[in-house]
């Protein structure tokens, strides 16, 4: 999979930046930042070996956060 660097979700277009020290700041591979439309996700290295497929699914994971969020309440 190829982690976009943007996408358009509900007319907002979504920013994904991968940053090297987001375990070490946040403790974990992903972010969603609603306010500012950006997904954070780790980049693997040698301080940080996750799998690539660990990166597919934070990616994935906080993309549903967006979608989630912009969905009416009764959903």
């Amino acid at each position: 999979m190829i982690i976009p660097e943007s996408f358009m979700l509900f007319g907002h277009v979504i920013n994904i930046k991968v940053v090297a020290d987001l375990v070490y700041s946040r403790g974990s591979y992903g972010q969603a930042n609603f306010d500012n439309n950006q997904i954070y996700v780790q980049l693997p290295s040698e301080a940080c070996p996750i799998p690539k497929t660990v990166v597919e699914e934070s990616f994935i994971h906080e993309m549903v956060h967006h979608i989630l969020r912009q969905l009416p309440d009764k959903y």
